[in-house]
């Protein structure tokens, strides 16, 4: 199974490890790390973007995820 694995997938994250996990089970796991383009944007900016779900931000990620 292919599967595409999109979260905080730095050195000591939990998302890590869980993707580790589904490649270890046979699937081919591919990553994208979010963590980049939230810790350039303000406090202010990732609460809001977070609770709407749109923004300068996840478009960014939208953009990592496409391609």
């Amino acid at each position: 199974m292919k599967i595409l694995f999109i979260g905080e997938i730095g050195p000591g994250q939990t998302a890590l490890i869980r993707m580790r996990a589904l490649a270890r089970l046979g699937n081919e796991v591919r990553g994208v790390h979010t963590i980049e383009p939230w810790q350039r944007a303000s406090w202010v900016q990732r609460q809001v973007q977070r609770r709407l779900g749109r923004g300068a931000v996840v478009d960014e990620i939208n953009d990592k995820v496409i391609s």
